[in-house]
């Protein structure tokens, strides 16, 4: 990436509604963005509906669709927004490219009786075990996590929150706080090393509950005093 050059960004299950939301709002942005599915041509199908949706506002994006394989193999940043359930099993039949930076989006959350409840983790977090499968020349970070997608999916609403990004490697942290700082609305915040997911993931399955409780339906976090 050259200086002042944004990042293309891929988003493995990019047609998923997390990751349809963050193609839409990073597009929206100004990034190249291609959307990843297992078929090619629902990836496809999905990168010209958000197109659309885009250019009827008087936009002209950059959105392309490919099957994941091909996502992570030619884009700069690569966001893993795969429900908890798949993540694992999908990054496992991911070839990684060495010196890429994943960026995993996942709460490992499931709902019980009208409730939200967090699923304990073997490896600490779901960013944590990813890191322990993926090869050690990628980077991983954690981040997008505490907010919903359907506030990231609405482009006519204002983000208002705080994005925290957790990660080992401080240069691939600043990649995704330049990123994210692009995103009109959105404050992001080095929230430390990757273990901070733990807290990240557990805000997340927060906010959930909230909206729940409160019949809402976009409770996100900002911290004041900073």
């Amino acid at each position: 990436m050259g200086a002042g050059k944004l990042p293309v960004v891929g988003i493995v299950s990019g047609t998923g509604r997390e990751g349809s939301a963050l193609a839409l709002r990073l597009a929206q942005s100004g990034f190249t963005v291609v959307v990843g599915s297992r078929s090619q041509e629902r990836a496809t199908e999905k990168a010209h509906e958000l197109a659309t949706l885009l250019r009827n506002v008087g936009l002209a994006p950059t959105l392309s669709g490919a099957a994941n394989s091909e996502v992570v193999r030619d884009v700069d940043v690569l966001f893993l927004s795969v429900p908890f359930a798949h993540v694992l099993e999908t990054a496992r039949k991911l070839t990684f490219r060495p010196g890429s930076l994943v960026v995993d989006t996942s709460v490992p959350v499931v709902f019980n009786a009208g409730k939200a409840e967090l699923v304990e983790v073997k490896g600490g977090s779901v960013s944590e075990e990813l890191r322990a499968l993926i090869p050690a020349e990628v980077h991983v970070v954690g981040a997008f996590k505490t907010i919903p997608a359907r506030i990231l999916g609405d482009i006519d609403s204002e983000l208002g929150c705080d994005v925290f990004v957790c990660g080992d490697s401080q240069e691939a942290k600043s990649t995704i706080i330049q990123l994210a700082g692009n995103l009109s609305g959105l404050r992001p915040l080095d929230a430390g090393p990757l273990s901070s997911a733990r807290t990240l993931e557990r805000m997340s399955a927060l906010a959930i509950q909230l909206n729940l409780r409160y019949k809402v339906k976009s409770a996100r976090f900002r911290v004041v005093g900073l």
